[in-house]
């Protein structure tokens, strides 16, 4: 049977064997770098929710496009627009437009046709809702939801589409990656309440 100091001694080795042969003067240079990680782990979650009620409580964002996937060289991932204004007409909304699906196949990089093009830009400049493709929320509901301003996350291109099997099709990555952050946040907020239950009852330190 594996004891735990066994454990640790042969994943140091092993660690050591994938390293290669370093002088002891050199550890800084793996040790800093790891020190510096830990402390970005630390402060992340805290920083991103200081800056992002800090920006967003400056009312500053005038809209937000999500784009399609697999536009750009280097980035599969789908491309973010974000519009900041300090002259905004419309103060205390935010449009969202969610352009995820306004994309030509091509090889080797999708690609936006005129047609699409102009069908957002006239989201944009009529400021208009249009279902499965854009909404208008107001500040405080983005408050209220963390300042997540994912389009997807409001707007569902494929919400009522029914597949030829009958079924719903499949969610694109983006808006299935926005549905289980949202799962993790209620999840989060349950854990934090059953918490001070059982710190109420006595049964939780």
């Amino acid at each position: 049977m594996l004891d735990i100091q066994s454990l640790e001694t042969w994943l140091w080795d092993a660690a050591c064997a994938i390293r290669g042969p370093v002088d002891a003067p050199k550890f800084k240079d793996y040790i800093l770098p790891l020190v510096f990680l830990k402390r970005l782990s630390d402060v992340f979650d805290d920083e991103i929710e200081r800056l992002s009620a800090e920006y967003g409580s400056r009312d500053l964002i005038e809209a937000v496009i999500l784009l399609p996937e697999n536009l750009f060289y280097n980035a599969a991932a789908p491309g973010i627009i974000l519009v900041s204004n300090r002259a905004k007409l419309r103060c205390g909304e935010i449009l969202l437009i969610n352009a995820s699906q306004q994309f030509a196949k091509g090889r080797p990089k999708n690609y936006l046709t005129e047609e699409h093009i102009a069908r957002i830009a006239a989201l944009y400049h009529e400021w208009r809702a249009e279902a499965g493709m854009s909404t208008i929320i107001t500040s405080d509901e983005a408050a209220r939801n963390d300042y997540n301003l994912s389009p997807s996350r409001y707007v569902s291109t494929n919400g009522r589409e029914v597949g030829a099997n009958g079924h719903s099709p499949l969610l694109p990555l983006e808006e299935a990656v926005v549905r289980l952050q949202e799962a993790e946040e209620e999840r989060a907020e349950a854990d934090r309440e059953l918490s001070q239950i059982l710190k109420m009852l006595g049964l939780w330190r």
